[in-house]
């Protein structure tokens, strides 16, 4: 997912028209060979190299005679100096790398194109960095035949033989004579000047070419891999042109991406059927492209094609390489469903998914064709990654088009989507490279970044998120909520306050802006009892009923508005006048008022407890009527405790509810004990996506979706029926997505489930299945969970939290946003 430059006539054409273009053209004046670029005996551009030791100059690649790639001498003859030592060889293309996987991801980037070391010269970039390559999050640059990386590192994928994350630099263990770099959503990949391949992070498809599932922390040569010319990482999955010109795929192989039906994973190489002999290679997602190497400036691609990113006008999966309708392509980049090219002429075309504009045409239909981004002309490199693209025209100026959250895009403003070429403020760009939150550039001041420091991908010298408590910058807190991304809280004085992820207006405070990392007062609610933090949205108990604000396309206001829209301020929810309690999930929201219980929004599955499956704009009552002690909603079904039982309904594959089986119900079901015998005693229940648990006086119990861990019980697997969480007493109880916490009787505090944000705030990032103490938290009065943080108040008032910080939903502020490209954080020295 990221800009390929063919090793013929484009790769230095991109920095020097004027002395390169088809053949071998021979300049007669300095001018044409562009910037640093001279015109050397016997009439060949040449460019600035220190290894060349009598002249400090090297041919371009194409000089005619013999001399591509070779030393200048005094008297224009030849050195025994020999190929480039550090860049591709003169016979291979330069690819670019790997695209984003399905992420929390959920789905995953790529990075962007190698250039030659003297195209980069040619730019203006420091000598010392030779190209950047851009994963999901992480980013690693070469400088010389040495790697380094920074970001994300939970599957090893910077190199150094450990999992701790970084947001500096560190070197790729035994690595120093690399040419070209790809990285995919959690793996990384290098090609040596050798010819050999070695890559290391996740090996979940055999991506580093492992019959052994297991991640390496260090690089890994891949076998019968040998005279390699160009490499690019997909999200699971790699390919390779080799010596013979021929491509070569391996790893996972879900929707065909290794050019063979599938599903299959692949440690060993497997030759795309029908894919040519080709010149450049680029990986997507799930999918690649190639340019053939005769007739040259074909595109054949294979692989996944439901957005019609193969380009053969179908969306149509194929086994086989395919050839996409477009001819005279200088340059390819493939995002994760989409693909761009780079034309002779120096139009660029795209096609394949467009729902965030990345096909540039002002619009977000997806085409199966390739289109013609109509504003841009002069193009002389191009870049795709995520779903994001740029290119650099001939002027010097760099425009990008597509997903700009988090202004990943570099041109100050984080729009979500930019449909239209828009200029960034880099400048003299060499290459550029996208990941899920972060956009990075390779400049003449060396490597900036924009976008959000996820896991330290913006090499800012912080990490963002926190394995253990930090302090929040509010204080005089008297209740605390988090959302999925966000959180809020309510001061002693009664205000509320709330920060992190804006998006569909869960603030509240009608601004529109993307993210508020610090506190913000919610517009028109001066005083609120209880503030309650839900997916998208957020509502809160006041005098005289009940407030929401947020994402509201399932009804989940409750403010009885047909059709729904989501508000960036408070509206009332509807019918209830006195709300004793309240919960709110994804998609709908449950009240407890007095002994009963009404709940409203999404009921699909039956999770609003009417008996239905209607949507319901506004609350409408449940069977429980009397005895309601706790309301709680999970996705897609709610739980109650009452004075004789826990009941629940709604969605039941998992074990939702509690009842022993995996039926679905519409009408409540009693929770029983796993053994026998109903769940009685509750006094508080807390749910997360799929699971459930319940304190009494003497235990928590839990029961639902285990696979994270976030029962308790040391298993990893769903139960139906409620299990004792071993030796646990508590005074209170919080659980999201999939994690639990609980507030012990001597005031600390135990979490348990996921841990890829550090949410569990033991300091790790280790998944664990029994309570573990977060580190250095005592004094607590109450605590809270979010999808990928939680928070607890203290006694005294105060806040600390832990775990992502991606939205600022840590409330440390300032935020770890950049919008504006940061000051170089790699340079030269």
């Amino acid at each position: 997912m990221r800009g390929v430059l063919m090793l013929a006539a484009a790769a230095l054409a991109a920095t020097v028209s004027g002395c390169v273009a088809s053949g071998s053209f021979q300049c007669s004046t300095d001018t044409q060979c562009g910037a640093q670029g001279q015109c050397s005996a016997p009439g060949y551009c040449s460019f600035p190299d220190p290894v060349c030791s009598q002249t400090g100059r090297r041919f371009g690649e194409h000089a005619g005679q013999g001399l591509g790639g070779q030393c200048v001498v005094g008297d224009g003859g030849l050195t025994d100096g020999g190929p480039m030592t550090d860049g591709p060889t003169s016979d291979g293309p330069v690819t670019d790398g790997g695209p984003m996987t399905d992420g929390p991801m959920t789905d995953g980037p790529t990075t962007d194109g190698a250039m030659t070391d003297a195209a980069m010269a040619d730019a203006g970039t420091p000598t010392c960095i030779s190209e950047l390559a851009v994963g999901g999050y992480h980013v690693c640059v070469r400088k010389g035949g040495a790697v380094e990386c920074w970001g994300s590192d939970d599957n090893g994928q910077l190199g150094d033989g450990r999992t701790v994350r970084s947001s500096t630099p560190r070197p790729v263990s035994g690595l120093a004579d690399a040419v070209e770099l790809s990285l995919g959503n959690i793996h990384s990949c290098a090609r040596t000047q050798t010819g050999s391949v070695l890559c290391w992070g996740s090996n979940s498809g055999r991506q580093l070419g492992s019959s052994d599932p297991s991640d390496h922390t260090t690089p890994l040569a891949i076998a019968g891999l040998t005279n390699a010319k160009a490499i690019a990482a997909g999200a699971y999955f790699n390919c390779a042109i080799d010596g013979s010109d021929a491509v070569q795929c391996w790893g996972y192989n879900d929707s065909e991406q290794l050019g063979t039906s599938g599903p299959i994973e692949s440690a060993t190489l497997i030759h795309p059927s029908n894919a040519p002999a080709a010149s450049a290679i680029d990986a997507g997602r799930n999918f690649a492209c190639a340019l053939s190497l005769s007739p040259a400036g074909q595109v054949w691609c294979w692989g996944r094609n439901a957005e019609g990113q193969l380009g053969d006008g179908s969306t149509t999966p194929r086994s086989g390489a395919v050839q996409a309708s477009i001819a005279n392509v200088a340059e390819l980049a493939t995002g994760f469903n989409h693909t761009c090219v780079r034309k002779n002429d120096g139009t660029v075309w795209c096609w394949g998914d467009n729902g965030a504009g990345q096909l540039g045409r002002g619009s977000p239909s997806f085409s199966g064709t390739p289109l013609q981004v109509t504003q841009i002309s002069g193009a002389s490199a191009l870049w795709s990654g995520w779903d994001s693209t740029c290119a650099r025209l001939d002027t010097g100026v760099t425009t990008c088009w597509g997903n700009d959250s988090y202004g990943k895009l570099g041109d100050g403003s984080p729009t979500y989507n930019q449909t239209s070429p828009t200029p960034t403020r880099y400048t003299d760009v060499v290459e550029m490279g996208f990941g899920d939150t972060q956009g990075c550039a390779l400049t003449s001041s060396g490597v900036r970044c924009t976008g959000i420091d996820y896991f330290g991908s913006l090499g800012v010298g912080v990490l963002t998120g926190s394995a253990t408590p930090v302090a929040a910058v509010l204080t005089d807190v008297a209740q605390v909520s988090a959302g999925h991304f966000h959180t809020c809280a309510v001061l002693g004085s009664g205000a509320p306050r709330c920060w992190g992820y804006n998006l569909s207006g869960q603030i509240g405070d009608d601004s529109g802006a993307e993210l508020r990392p610090a506190p913000v007062a919610v517009s028109g609610l001066a005083t609120v009892t209880e503030i309650i933090g839900g997916d998208r949205a957020t509502c809160a108990r006041r005098a005289g009923g009940a407030s929401c604000w947020g994402e509201n396309g399932a009804h989940q206001l409750g403010n009885d508005e047909t059709p729904p829209m989501s508000h960036g301020s408070p509206v009332a929810l509807a019918t209830l006048t006195t709300v004793d309690e309240l919960d709110l999930n994804i998609a709908h929201g449950c009240a407890r008022v007095g002994g009963a219980v009404h709940c409203w929004g999404e009921n699909m599955q039956g999770e609003v407890g009417d008996g239905t499956t209607t949507p319901r704009p506004a609350p409408v009552p449940t069977s429980v009527t009397t005895g309601a002690i706790s309301v709680s909603t999970g996705r897609q079904f709610t739980c109650v405790a009452t004075t004789t039982g826990v009941t629940c309904w709604g969605i039941n594959d998992t074990g939702n509810l509690g009842d022993g089986t995996d039926l679905p119900r519409s009408t409540p079901v009693q929770v029983q004990i796993f053994g026998g015998g109903a769940l009685t005693g509750v006094l508080e229940l807390a749910s997360g996506w799929e699971h459930t648990c319940a304190r009494t006086a003497a235990a928590v119990y839990c029961w639902g979706n285990g696979y994270s861990g976030q029962l308790g019980d040391g298993g990893g697997t769903p139960r139906f029926s409620a299990r004792v969480v071993p030796g646990l007493m508590a005074l209170q109880i919080a659980a999201h997505a999939h994690n639990t916490c609980a507030l012990k009787m001597d005031r600390t505090v135990v979490c348990w489930g996921d841990n890829f944000f550090g949410q569990i705030g033991d300091g790790s990032h280790i998944q664990r299945s029994t309570p573990t103490p977060v580190s250095g938290l005592g004094n607590v009065g109450q605590i809270t969970v979010g999808a990928v943080h939680a928070c607890a108040r203290r006694l005294d008032s105060t806040l600390a939290c832990w775990g992502n910080n991606e939205n600022g939903e840590l409330g440390t502020s300032p935020t770890l946003l950049r919008i504006d490209p940061l000051p170089a954080q790699v340079s030269c020295p």
